[in-house]
């Protein structure tokens, strides 16, 4: 593992715990800090109190989807460099994930998949 690796902060957002519990687990088991939350909203409140160094959100979530928090992450100033790793099972087929988020994944995912994707998404952030 990198030092990139070791202090990085991940908030990751999906509103499936066992599918949130199980990707939370095993970013840690790689050295990342992970913070979790089940929707939108919550992210949108966490991201007040500490910054991350990537978000990772599901796209289908309530009160606030992966859409919506990506908006608000980047209409804000403070917050809008921040790296977004979107993430679906059923992404609506005129939704281009492009448009939103800095990589996509299809769920489920490989962890080897996600993690190449983390490790990308970092890399560039720190360039």
């Amino acid at each position: 593992m990198d030092d990139v690796t070791n202090k990085a902060h991940v908030l990751l957002v999906d509103d499936e715990p066992g599918v949130r519990d199980s990707i939370a687990l095993l970013l840690e088991l790689e050295g990342y800090r992970v913070t979790q939350a089940p929707d939108g909203q919550e992210a949108w409140e966490l991201l007040g109190q500490a910054r991350p160094d990537l978000v990772i959100s599901d796209y289908m979530m309530p009160r606030l989807n992966g859409r919506q928090l990506a908006e608000r992450l980047r209409s804000d100033p403070t917050l809008e460099d921040i790296p977004i790793l979107l993430m679906s099972g059923a992404l609506p087929p005129a939704v281009d994930p492009a448009a939103i988020a800095d990589g996509f994944l299809q769920k489920p995912a490989s962890f080897a998949h996600l993690n190449q994707m983390v490790e990308l998404l970092l890399s560039r952030a720190a360039d």
